[in-house]
């Protein structure tokens, strides 16, 4: 890993619109699950084995659950369903980047 997978991280959580996340929890978990999808495609994606990932997979929930003092279930309840994009909305110019809960559309 080096500083430019941190970069692409920081560039995937900037790319949501700052209106998109005004002060609120609800917000909060928002962004937190903006926080674990892209760690996890930046990093995650680069490790090789099951042992890895399922390593790599507790360490990013106990930190995000000590720094943030909320557990990954109060988040998010499936993490291998955690999707965010910018191609939803296929007829917009103005692509947001957000949260695709409604999977069965990304199909």
């Amino acid at each position: 890993f080096n500083m430019r997978d941190m970069q692409k991280v920081v560039q995937g959580i900037l790319s949501v619109p700052a209106n998109k996340f005004e002060a609120s929890d609800d917000n909060r978990l928002k962004l937190l699950k903006l926080l674990l999808h892209e760690s996890l495609c930046v990093y995650g994606d680069k490790l090789v084995n099951n042992e890895d990932k399922k390593v790599f997979l507790d360490i990013l929930i106990e930190k995000v659950e000590l720094e943030y003092n909320i557990k990954l279930e109060e988040i998010t309840e499936d993490l291998d369903n955690l999707y965010f994009g910018n191609f939803m909305e296929m007829h917009s110019v103005l692509k947001s980047y957000e949260e695709i809960e409604e999977l069965p559309k990304l199909i």
